[in-house]
């Protein structure tokens, strides 16, 4: 597992775009056990939360799977 942080800019249904701290974007689709919905999701694009994103690189896919979502202290 790989963990990356920044900011949703983006979020449709179980998919988000994250904006790196350390610059670019970084696409996700979020698995069906992890512990976030879309309406989180949505919400979090919304507010601007920094986050952390835990996740597993799909070598098919150009998004990772996102495992669990973090908020995290700005």
């Amino acid at each position: 597992m790989a963990t990356v942080s920044g900011i949703v800019t983006v979020a449709q249904e179980n998919r988000f775009q994250l904006a790196l701290d350390e610059g670019g974007t970084r696409l996700f689709v979020v698995t069906h056990n992890a512990a976030i919905d879309p309406d989180q999701l949505a919400a979090l694009q919304a507010q601007q939360v920094h986050v952390a994103v835990t996740f597993r690189p799909v070598d098919e896919l150009i998004a990772g799977e996102a495992r669990a979502i973090t908020e995290l202290p700005r």
